[in-house]
């Protein structure tokens, strides 16, 4: 959910065409490469899963790391990558016409901080431990700590097995500045996409009090933040926008917040807080977003 303070309610944008249509072509693309996967993998045992889990989590106990854990939804999003590279016979990270990697995760519905995938070409799950402890870009992505949860794809494919795995980190674990610096760089991306130049991000900690706030009285209704008050310095405009919302993925913003590109509105602020109310029993991420010119 998001309200605009400025003009509460606010209805939300109809998307572009050429936007609707891409999202359409990536649908396509997705549902080929699950038809294609899951006849492939009618070959397999469904344990083959497990089995290349204890593999991995065996590698990263050597290393002192904690365990990954199975996530069913990651075994989708690899699914996707794996009909191609079943197809294809190469390693890449994103083959031409396909969703990269952050794009599969959340088509699998994963919201997740951060991500790595693994793909791997070997005759039998056997050979797996020695491309594991040999292949430095594998080993980068298995023993980074941050990661703890997993899920994979494999599809025999003439005299070889293709295997795909995706690793990431949920939003849970990182810290409320993560999450913060999560929001901002999203704004930023859809700046940089309309080559406009980044905005200056200011830390406004009075912000992250404000939702803890509304978590605690489950309501965005909140007081616009002036934020030109004793503690910023600096030559005040009017050009001011506020924003408050909710959401599972801090990485990407509700399609209504509208990322200025007023000159004049060169900073941003923003304040974050994880909390559970009676409309999110199971919590979300309560965010106040910011933009004016200083």
């Amino acid at each position: 959910m998001l309200h605009d303070l400025a003009e509460l309610p606010t209805n939300f944008r109809t998307k572009s065409r050429t936007r609707l249509l891409a999202r359409v072509t990536v649908f396509l693309v997705v549902m080929i490469a699950f038809s294609f996967c899951a006849q492939a993998q009618k070959k397999f045992d469904a344990p083959i899963e497990d089995k290349l889990l204890s593999i991995m989590n065996q590698a990263r106990a050597s290393a002192n790391l904690p365990p990954l854990t199975a996530d069913k939804r990651l075994n989708d999003a690899a699914a996707m990558h794996a009909a191609e590279f079943a197809q294809k016979g190469q390693i890449t990270d994103q083959f031409e016409g396909e969703p990269n990697l952050l794009e599969r995760l959340r088509l699998a519905q994963i919201p997740c901080a951060s991500a790595g995938e693994i793909m791997l070409m070997v005759a039998d799950l056997d050979h797996v431990p020695e491309q594991l402890a040999h292949n430095d870009t594998v080993k980068q992505a298995l023993l980074n700590p941050k990661f703890s949860m997993a899920g994979f794809a494999a599809i025999h494919s003439g005299s070889q097995l293709f295997i795909v795995a995706n690793l990431a980190r949920p939003f849970q674990s990182l810290t409320m500045d993560e999450v913060e610096e999560s929001i901002a760089d999203a704004v930023q991306r859809l700046r940089t996409d309309k080559e406009l130049v980044p905005l200056k991000v200011i830390p406004m900690r009075q912000l992250r009090g404000l939702t803890c706030g509304m978590a605690k009285k489950d309501s965005m209704k909140v007081q616009p933040v002036n934020p030109y008050g004793s503690n910023y310095i600096g030559s005040p405009t009017q050009n001011i926008r506020n924003f408050v919302f909710t959401t599972f993925d801090p990485a990407t913003l509700p399609a209504n917040v509208n990322v200025p590109t007023d000159p004049k509105m060169n900073v941003m602020s923003v304040g974050a807080c994880f909390g559970t109310s009676p409309t999110y029993p199971a919590g979300t991420y309560w965010v106040y977003l910011m933009f004016y010119g200083k």
